[in-house]
């Protein structure tokens, strides 16, 4: 159903393993961390295929940010970048971010309107820094980024698409009032990306896992009110 560019998922959970493993079995310095240099801007469905697009030292402040709500765009922290600009990062979307989380990375994490920056023509970011040299330990990188982004708060899901039957029609460019697209056929695909639908909503979901995560972020913005 989805038009998606990704490897079979076998194969890409033993080339994760594979890479993990160089990973562990190198130095303890930059040079065992791999490039993944690619799939910049992914669209994260599950919480465990992040490893698959961030290199290892920033692999735990990632999750932590999508444990927490917050989009993520990219991330780059290997020799290449020690070598190259000198820092690892994180780009955040400002955009879906809410305004406690804005308020914290201006006081916590330093931001200024000139850090925020326009990421293609849909959304604003800004980029978390790590400084890197060539004998940089990743471990230590890792407790670097991981302590920066515990500053921020769990936050609603502000960025998962929620759609209703209609819009997923017109998405894919089926007739409005074609019934054979019925709930069904948008539920119980082949694919892993099949969308789940909560019928007291009436609304589908990229997943079950982004719908969790939807009903916890109202937890948390009910939370705030109280």
């Amino acid at each position: 159903m989805r038009n998606e560019s990704r490897a079979p998922e076998s194969y890409k959970k033993e080339e994760e393993a594979n890479r993990v493993q160089r990973d562990s079995e190198l130095p303890g310095s930059l040079a065992r961390v791999e490039s993944i240099g690619e799939n910049r801007g992914a669209f994260f469905y599950t919480r465990e295929e992040i490893a698959e697009y961030v290199e290892s030292p920033l692999l735990l402040a990632c999750q932590t940010l999508y444990d927490k709500n917050i989009k993520t765009w990219e991330s780059a922290c290997s020799l290449r970048e020690a070598k190259g600009i000198g820092h690892g990062f994180i780009t955040i979307d400002w955009t879906t971010l809410s305004q406690e989380n804005r308020e914290i990375a201006r006081e916590k994490l330093g931001i200024q309107d000139s850090d925020i920056q326009d990421y293609g023509k849909l959304t604003r970011t800004f980029n978390i820094k790590v400084a890197l040299a060539e004998d940089s330990d990743p471990e230590e990188i890792s407790k670097k980024a991981s302590e920066m982004v515990s500053h921020l708060k769990a936050q609603p899901l502000l960025w998962t698409p929620r759609l209703k039957i209609e819009e997923l029609r017109e998405k894919y460019g089926i007739e409005p009032d074609d019934e054979s697209a019925d709930v069904d056929f948008f539920t119980q695909g082949e694919d892993l990306n099949s969308y789940y639908y909560s019928e007291p909503e009436n609304i589908f979901y990229v997943n079950k896992e982004h719908y969790e995560k939807y009903k916890e972020g109202l937890k948390v913005e009910q939370g705030n009110e109280d």
